[in-house]
């Protein structure tokens, strides 16, 4: 088993650890956003501390930062949490899980959950697009799991983590912990264990509040009405692909653990792990506020029981013909998954990168940066930690979607009423993606005689702003 077991986690490593040696930049959106809330927390020292942020990054639940700002103090450098810290990260998920799992169900079940996290193209995609919070997340929420079982203390520890680290996944928590719990209370609610557990369960989110009492209404109350009030083609989906798009490229791999999710109600009802995927289910199903995202826990819960169903299937069917069968469908699943990797790739690319680096070293501290896509924002966002930045729709910044779309398709004194409204030296980043998506409106934009070419690659200064009059 030893043997098995190092080969799985080499795979995994190395899928895991090839897009860090293909490609110069991390593959996900939000590298440049975790990079600009790593480096704003760690000014506040203790990690206890909120810093002093805008609106929209302290919508972020702050578990993450508490343990990224101690990294940061003792000298870790930032761009290894985006860089080969998180590119691990998945396999050391995938490793807990299985050795939880292992610990549970045996060694055999421990082993096929580390090939399910190897051949799952959803928990491959949630590394693709960075969701630190998510992954971290999970990682508490199956320690909270394991030691919940096992009545030990330790799950109140954990169960706080995976509160104050992540909305969706503290709510499929609390879901989940609430409906094993009703389940339990019937037949022992004579246990002096479960009503000492049930004092606990009931300070964890109490506990969780008090960590998002000053952002309660971005952070609580919004997304908390939109569970409540949207769903179907009026809630947002989140950046996640469609179930649709699964279903059709990992079939097998939902099959099996569907069928394993079924099989296990033979030997218990109401687990935390069933409750896990019951509750994620409801969100896909019925189209509740970032349905799409909830898929990665789905299938990251489902993958014990698509272990359970490979095992079943050797157990019970001897046929030498069936367990070709199940063998070839579960290699055909691999074929998938490897399409599936070759599918995704870095949203940018290191040149311009480079580049926006290179501004960042040279731009006065005084400077308003406008970054005039979204694609590259977040990384401008990440590389100017200490400017003010405006981009499209983000971060805060004061222009409507129609206040952007004249400031690119408008004429002069129309760009240039604009510009006036902000502040200090305003500084425009130019991309090839500018380019790419708006086409000749991009040239001529730029040839606005507000914006003034410099220097630097990409940087344009503007003329009309209030301090250049």
């Amino acid at each position: 088993m030893t043997i098995v077991l190092s080969v799985l986690l080499l795979a995994l490593l190395g899928k895991f650890l090839l897009p860090f040696f293909l490609f110069d930049v991390p593959m996900g959106y939000d590298a440049g956003l975790y990079r600009y809330l790593f480096l704003s927390y760690s000014e506040a020292f203790p990690p206890f501390v909120w810093p002093d942020l805008a609106p929209w990054a302290r919508e972020h639940p702050v578990g993450l930062f508490l343990f990224s700002t101690i990294f940061l103090k003792l000298g870790l450098p930032v761009d290894w949490l985006i860089g080969w810290i998180w590119h691990v990260m998945p396999v050391a998920l995938a490793g807990v899980l299985a050795w939880v799992m292992a610990q549970r169900e045996g060694k055999i079940i421990g082993l096929l959950v580390l090939f399910a996290a190897l051949i799952s193209q959803a928990y491959y995609d949630g590394f693709v697009l960075m969701y630190w919070k998510t992954e971290l997340a999970l990682f508490f929420m199956i320690f909270a799991f394991h030691f919940l079982e096992r009545q030990s203390m330790f799950f109140f520890f954990f169960g706080i983590l995976t509160i104050i680290t992540h909305h969706q996944t503290g709510l499929l928590f609390g879901l989940s912990v609430a409906s094993w719990w009703l389940f339990q209370l019937p037949r022992s609610w004579r246990d002096p264990v479960l009503r000492r557990m049930t004092v606990l369960l009931l300070l964890i989110p109490l506990i969780g509040l008090l960590f998002y009492i000053p952002l309660w209404d971005r952070a609580i109350w919004s997304p908390l009405y939109g569970v409540l009030t949207l769903r179907g083609d009026a809630a947002p989906g989140g950046s996640f692909p469609e179930s649709i798009f699964y279903l059709r490229l990992m079939g097998i791999l939902l099959g099996f653990g569907i069928a394993g999710w079924i099989i296990s109600f033979r030997r218990e009802w109401g687990s935390l792990w069933q409750f896990a995927v019951f509750w994620s289910a409801v969100f896909i199903i019925f189209r509740l506020v970032f349905y799409r995202r909830f898929f990665l826990q789905f299938d990251f819960f489902l993958l014990p029981f698509v272990a359970l169903a490979i095992r079943e299937a050797c157990i019970r069917w001897r046929y030498p013909v069936i367990r070709f069968g199940c063998v070839l469908f579960l290699l055909v699943q691999g074929f998938f998954s490897i399409e599936g990797m070759r599918l995704r790739s870095p949203m940018h690319d290191a040149d311009t990168l480079a580049t926006i680096a290179h501004i960042a070293s040279v731009l006065p501290d005084d400077a308003f940066v406008l970054a005039i896509e979204n694609r590259y924002a977040p990384w401008v966002r990440g590389l100017f930690p200490d400017h003010q930045v405006g981009a499209p729709g983000l971060f805060d910044f004061p222009w409507t979607v129609e206040m952007w779309r004249t400031f690119v398709y408008g004429n002069h004194e129309e760009r240039r009423q604009l510009l006036q409204t902000l502040d200090g030296p305003v500084y425009l980043i130019d991309t090839p993606f500018f380019h790419e998506f708006y086409g000749e409106s991009a040239d001529q934009f730029l040839q606005d005689p507000c914006f003034a070419p410099t220097e630097e690659a990409r940087l344009f200064r503007s003329l009309c702003s209030s301090l250049s009059l």
